[in-house]
Formats: C-alpha cells, structure tokens, sequence
C-alpha cells in the first residue's frame, strides 16, 4: 500500500488566491455529487460570499487546482491501469 502524504496547509492569502477567483460562466457542464458534498460546498461558498464566490466558482477552481497538481499522477495510473489491462509488462 502506497503511504499517502497529505500537503501543507497554506494561508488564507494563498487559499483566496487559488480557489477565491471568479470564472467566466460560459460552456459550463453539469458534474454530480453526493448531497453531503453538495451541502459541504454551499456551505463553503456562503462562507465565502464576501469573495463574492458562488459554489460553481469555487468547485471550478478547486478541481483546476487538483487536475493541475496530479497531472502527472494520472497520467502514469492511467498508464499502469492500461498496461495492466492489455498485458504490457515493464522490462
């Protein structure tokens, strides 16, 4: 079992930064989740009204967050899960 680390906590500066930006409302797409994670988020959101954040916003700016930090990650898991599949050994 791979050990999981878990990043540092940043400051309130970084975290408005990164996740407390405003995004154009255009070609947007629909993405289910659960209720406890739909109200998790409103409640988020609200909290951070006074960003003037809404909750499509914010789960925007936190999924380009996770994509852009562990593109590399699913790239290669993508990769081991296909060689797995298909039979490709390393060699």
């Amino acid at each position: 079992m791979t050990k999981i680390t878990i990043p540092t906590p940043i400051s309130i500066e970084e975290y408005k930064e990164l996740f407390c930006q405003q995004v154009e409302g255009r070609n947007r797409y629909p993405v289910y989740v659960s209720r406890k994670t739909h109200v998790r988020l409103k409640k988020a959101a609200n909290n951070l009204m006074m960003q003037h954040m809404n909750m499509s916003a914010l789960v925007e700016n936190i999924l380009v967050h996770h994509l852009s930090l562990y593109e590399k990650l699913i790239q290669q898991i993508a990769s081991d899960e296909f060689d797995r599949v298909f039979g490709v050994k390393d060699e």
